[in-house]
């Protein structure tokens, strides 16, 4: 996962972390990447918003579950 974050731009590792397997996923990573990217997550700055709120919802489930 570090990989992809480090190689890729944020728009784009917002899309292809959503396909690494669940066990796969750090999720301390995780969170510290939607926090740097938060204001992504405003469809008025970023065209990319989907992902990211895709991403955090990821995110939840993975650490609290539902």
């Amino acid at each position: 996962m570090i990989d992809i974050i480090d190689g890729c731009t944020s728009e784009n590792a917002s899309a292809y972390i959503p396909f690494i397997p669940s066990d796969k996923i750090d999720l301390d990573l995780l969170k510290k990447f939607l926090v740097q990217n938060e204001q992504k997550m405003d469809s008025k700055f970023s065209s990319y918003a989907s992902n990211f709120k895709k991403l955090a919802a990821l995110y939840d489930k993975l650490k609290w579950g539902w």
